[in-house]
């Protein structure tokens, strides 16, 4: 409930605005839309709703909020979303103890084994394929999945992620990635909040040319394979 307190007390659209000055698009899962991997799905946590979130916090025993430590290494979007996220959460009576570091001694704490956290902000390079990321962040005990403290087990998520890597067809695999995507929005290991934006050019000659949302060359049915030079 807390976590999904914190989701209702947030505008993603200011925090957006804030680390990334708008240039981007808001998020619920890690593929972001237009990309091959994106599941069309809705949650509730959309739209931003303070009474909703002070509602769930009372129910898990918190009604006057509580302060937490919230760990940020020092990179540019996160520690300028920081004073945004701050002032949005203390509407519903979190308070933000804000601990900035350098990316060694972050991880370290955070992604070093240890799970010595109680909040923190980090990102991902774009995957061109589920099965390079989303088993790391969701199944127990795996690469990344530090993000919750090494706590997050679900076994429907980790049956569904190994049902997705049994095949080389996209098309069956699909189906298995859309249910991982459901799940972790119903069950909030993490919050995903947006997805930055790459501008890319090139000469007009250049044709074939998809620009891909991670700013990627190479992709499944796009990147320089399917490019040639018209001169």
């Amino acid at each position: 409930d807390v976590r999904k307190a914190i989701a209702y007390a947030i505008d993603k659209d200011e925090l957006l605005v804030g680390a990334a000055d708008g240039v981007g698009e808001t998020i619920n899962q890690f593929y972001p839309e237009n990309t091959a991997w994106h599941t069309d799905a809705e949650d509730e946590y959309r739209s931003k709703n303070i009474e909703k979130a002070k509602e769930l916090l009372a129910a898990a025993g918190y009604p006057d909020g509580f302060e937490v430590e919230f760990l940020a290494f020092t990179y540019g979007p996160y520690i300028k979303m920081l004073p945004v996220l701050e002032r949005e959460l203390a509407e519903i009576g979190i308070k933000l103890k804000i601990e900035t570091m350098d990316f060694t001694s972050w991880n370290a704490r955070v992604a070093g084994g240890k799970g010595d956290f109680q909040m923190s902000v980090v990102g991902h390079g774009y995957a061109s394929d589920p099965q390079a990321i989303l088993p790391a962040l969701y199944i127990a005990n795996a690469q990344h999945n530090y993000v919750t403290g090494y706590k997050y087990d679900n076994a429907e998520m980790t049956a569904e992620l190994e049902k997705g890597a049994a095949s080389g067809d996209a098309a069956v695999r699909k189906p298995h990635y859309d249910r991982v995507v459901n799940i972790a929005i119903e069950d909030l290991p993490t919050i995903w909040v947006y997805s930055s934006s790459f501008p890319i050019g090139w000469r007009s000659y250049v044709k074939g040319l998809e620009p891909h949302k991670g700013a990627h060359t190479h992709y499944e049915g796009g990147g320089m394979a399917h490019v040639w030079l018209d001169k």
